[in-house]
């Protein structure tokens, strides 16, 4: 029972994030419009994300993570009354629409690749490369599931053209190492069961463990590693760095 007195307060910290959240969206709504009206490939993106995200939910992530974003950033001390609360709308009041303009381009270009990798998943597929097709189709799915956006933050969503490029990568060399493709998927799928087995422990039990998340990117950063070398790492990863990190997961 150790991690009540230490992970509650992150479990609050996130309750109100989420809870200010609703608030703030609805307070501006208006701006939030502007914001994405501002967007100026944005309709194309729809267009990618067509098959690949609803255009709500799509539209429903972009709001959420501009007002986590610029609002309720790390750092930002959360509003505890009325006034803080008045005084945080007044004092990001010009900085949506930047922060609109910044993400444009970035959010285009992911769904302009998995648009693209999710047409090469189409049609008949040989039973060698069946493994390898199927965990690229859930990696995929993964990565654009719904809040995707918001739950990546920035500091993650600026690494996501590169992760589907992986994919891209991987795609292409799949003819000629189908063996080594289904090694690594192998040990890919036994490292995100454990991630997935342990996220479903620590929801159970209200636990926000940064370990767990850490851990959750480490495997993303580790499949560049595996199948796209070329494109680099965000930092050093490597089986026995998982292992040591999902050690220092939270044990619930």
């Amino acid at each position: 029972m150790h991690h009540l007195t230490f992970e509650s307060p992150a479990m609050a910290d996130f309750e109100n994030r989420k809870g200010l959240t609703r608030l703030l969206r609805i307070r501006l709504s208006t701006q939030l419009k502007f914001a994405l009206s501002k967007m100026v490939r944005l309709k194309e993106t729809r267009l990618l994300a067509t098959n690949l995200m609803k255009q709500h939910q799509l539209k429903d992530d972009l709001q959420s993570l501009m007002i986590s974003c610029v609002y309720l950033n790390k750092d930002c001390e959360l509003p505890r009354n009325r006034e803080s609360f008045l005084a945080l709308l007044e004092r990001h009041k010009g900085d949506i629409v930047p922060f609109a303009e910044k993400i444009d381009p970035i959010v285009n270009e992911i769904f302009r690749i998995a648009q693209g990798i999710s047409r090469q998943l189409k049609g008949k597929i040989s039973f060698d490369r069946a493994q390898a097709l199927a965990d690229i189709k859930q990696h995929v799915q993964r990565l654009l599931q719904p809040g995707f956006m918001t739950s990546a933050g920035m500091e993650w969503l600026s690494h996501y053209p590169r992760y589907f490029k992986e994919v891209e990568v991987r795609l292409e060399k799949l003819p000629a190492q189908v063996n080594r493709d289904r090694a690594w998927t192998e040990e890919l799928t036994a490292l995100q069961q454990k991630y997935d087995k342990r996220r479903e422990a620590h929801y159970q039990h209200k636990v926000i463990d940064p370990n767990l998340q850490q851990f959750y990117w480490m495997i993303e950063e580790y499949r560049v590693s595996l199948f796209a070398q070329q494109l680099g790492t965000r930092f050093p990863v490597s089986d026995k760095r998982l292992r040591k990190l999902r050690e220092e997961v939270e044990a619930t």
